[in-house]
């Protein structure tokens, strides 16, 4: 069984209900959410006012669409 991170997923009777059924159970990343967390993070260092906002965003989309990183 895969599922992300939600609270209800990893819930005491969730994980008894699983392992009853013998299943195995496999948690995953939120990818969108590390996406906007990268996306916030690098928009943060870079905008100096409400234009270069607009023009990070635009910057960071172009790129990301391009490319596969990961912004620390």
């Amino acid at each position: 069984m895969i599922m992300d991170n939600a609270s209800f997923h990893q819930s005491q009777r969730t994980r008894e209900l699983l392992k009853s059924s013998r299943c195995r159970i496999f948690f995953y990343r939120h990818t969108h959410r590390i996406f906007w967390a990268n996306m916030k993070r690098w928009i943060r260092k870079k905008i100096e006012c409400f234009q270069g906002l607009y023009q990070s965003i635009s910057v960071f989309l172009l790129y990301h669409n391009t490319t596969a990183f990961t912004v620390a």
